[in-house]
C-alpha cells in the first residue's frame, strides 16, 4: 500500500507531522483484506442459511408424513425451536458482517485522506522551507494541516473503538446466549 512521503511536513512540525502522528495508525490496518474476509462470512452466512431453510423444508416433510400427537408435536417443536435459534445466528453474523463492512469503510476513507492531504500539502511546505524567510508559513502550513488529517484520524478511531467494544461485544455476547441456548436443545443437556 503506497503511502505518500511527509518528509518536509514532518521537519516543519518538528517531528509531530502526519508521517508520526497518524502514519503508524493507518500503515498496517488492510481494508481490502476486512473486505474480503467480509465476502468469505457472507458465503459462510449463506450457506448456513440454505442449510436452516433446508431443515425448515424438512420441519414441513415431518409434519406431512407424522401429522398427529405428542411425540410429534414435541419433535416438530423442538425443531421449530432449532430452526428460530439458527436464525437468530444468521441474523447476529450478518450484523457482524455489516459492521465490518463498516470499519473497512472508515479505514479506506482514513487512507485516502491522508493520501490526498499528504500528497498535496507536502510538496508545498517542502518549497517553502526551500527558503528562509518562509520557514514559519511551512511550519503554519504542516501543522495545521497535520492537526486536521489527526483530528480527522481521531473521530474514525474513535468510530472504530466504538465498533469494537459496543457494537461487536453486544453481537458476540448474543453470539453466546444463544449458543446457550442451542446447548439447551441437544439431546443430554438440561433446560
Amino acid at each position: 500500500m503506497y503511502f505518500p512521503n511527509s518528509s518536509a511536513m514532518d521537519a516543519a512540525a518538528g517531528g509531530r507531522g502526519p508521517g508520526a502522528t497518524v502514519l503508524p495508525w493507518i500503515a498496517g490496518t488492510e481494508p481490502g483484506q476486512v473486505l474480503r474476509y467480509v465476502t468469505e462470512l457472507a458465503g459462510h452466512i449463506g450457506r448456513l442459511a440454505g442449510v436452516v431453510n433446508g431443515v425448515g423444508d424438512s420441519g414441513d416433510a415431518l409434519r406431512r408424513a407424522w401429522p398427529g400427537g405428542s411425540a410429534s408435536d414435541g419433535a416438530l417443536g423442538k425443531l421449530g425451536e432449532t430452526i428460530a435459534v439458527f436464525q437468530r445466528i444468521v441474523k447476529a453474523v450478518e450484523t457482524f458482517q455489516a459492521e465490518l463492512a463498516g470499519v473497512a469503510t472508515a479505514l479506506t476513507l482514513i487512507q485516502q485522506a491522508y493520501r490526498s492531504v499528504v500528497g498535496s500539502v507536502n510538496p508545498v511546505v517542502a518549497s517553502l522551507l526551500a527558503h528562509p524567510h518562509t520557514h514559519a508559513a511551512a511550519r503554519s502550513l504542516a501543522v495545521s494541516a497535520t492537526s486536521g488529517l489527526a483530528s480527522f484520524a481521531g473521530s474514525t478511531k474513535a468510530t472504530l473503538d466504538t465498533i469494537a467494544t459496543v457494537r461487536v461485544a453486544a453481537i458476540v455476547t448474543l453470539l453466546a446466549t444463544i449458543a446457550k441456548e442451542l446447548g439447551s436443545l441437544l439431546p443430554g443437556t438440561a433446560r
